[in-house]
């Protein structure tokens, strides 16, 4: 196989102003496509699938195929390479074209580009792609279609779309729920790893409490670093009835009080 990496495209006549700006009126009309793209092949492990290939690693679109934990047609492999190709095209894998020796059939392959490694799971489980999943998911998106009546007429947009606020939302849908914890548990987490390293102010800390901590995710970073802390995470019933049991950790509930932190003006 010769691969032909970063193959160089002759350069376009010098554009006009004009013209560059309606090129970027049609990339903003299809800025959505790029994060649903995205969020799909997280959901289908092709992220994990090229990292787990090793660093380096280039996979076709049937390699990565075979690998899906998700059972697929014969037309797999062709589509998948329409989604990959708008991903390399974004910068968020690599892709280089190789000619088969024998056979000569020209092949597109995928490798990780730099992002790959905050959209595939980290040795914690975490990544990015929950984010993802919260950010595009019905719940999020509804409210993106009441912007223009809450701008006109007031209010919020999720609370025009669902008739309450997130918070009452998240406690009466506990599928919802599991996503949005998960994905500021994630995203947390992710954040913190560099600050950790770096930041000094803990060290003489005896009782830390998060407000808003969410299912604990970043308290427990935080007591892994430094195990003198006594951690406490204050948030809503409904997000810290879903924690799990960290050593260090006290889950507060405290009724009058989250209800006036969280839920007045």
């Amino acid at each position: 196989m010769s691969p032909n990496e970063n193959v160089v495209l002759p350069c376009p006549p010098v554009w006009s102003s004009d013209e560059e700006a309606f090129l970027h009126a049609e990339q903003l009309a299809s800025l959505a496509l790029l994060p649903m793209s995205i969020k799909v092949a997280a959901e289908l492990d092709v992220f994990e699938i090229i990292a787990k290939a090793g660093p380096g690693a280039y996979l076709s679109p049937g390699d990565i195929s075979e690998r899906l934990p998700i059972r697929h047609g014969p037309e797999t492999p062709a589509t998948l390479d329409r989604l990959l190709r708008m991903l390399a095209g974004h910068n968020v894998l690599t892709c280089r074209v190789e000619t088969g020796e024998l056979d000569g059939k020209v092949e597109r392959k995928y490798g990780a580009a730099p992002v790959v490694k905050f959209l595939a799971k980290n040795q914690n489980g975490d990544s990015m792609a929950p984010l993802f999943s919260l950010a595009l998911s019905k719940a999020f998106m509804d409210p993106l279609y009441c912007l223009k009546d809450a701008i006109l007429h007031g209010g919020i947009p999720f609370d025009r779309a669902h008739g309450m606020s997130l918070f009452e939302f998240t406690g009466k849908n506990p599928s919802f729920n599991m996503t949005f914890n998960e994905a500021m548990r994630s995203h947390s987490t992710l954040s913190l790893e560099g600050i950790l390293d770096a930041y000094k102010g803990f060290d003489d800390v005896k009782v830390l409490v998060d407000v808003g901590g969410g299912t604990g995710g970043s308290l427990d970073m935080i007591l892994k670093k430094h195990p003198h802390i006594k951690g406490i995470c204050f948030d809503l019933p409904h997000v810290v009835s879903t924690a799990s049991e960290i050593s260090g950790i006290y889950l507060l509930l405290l009724e009058g009080v989250y209800y006036y932190y969280f839920t007045c003006n």
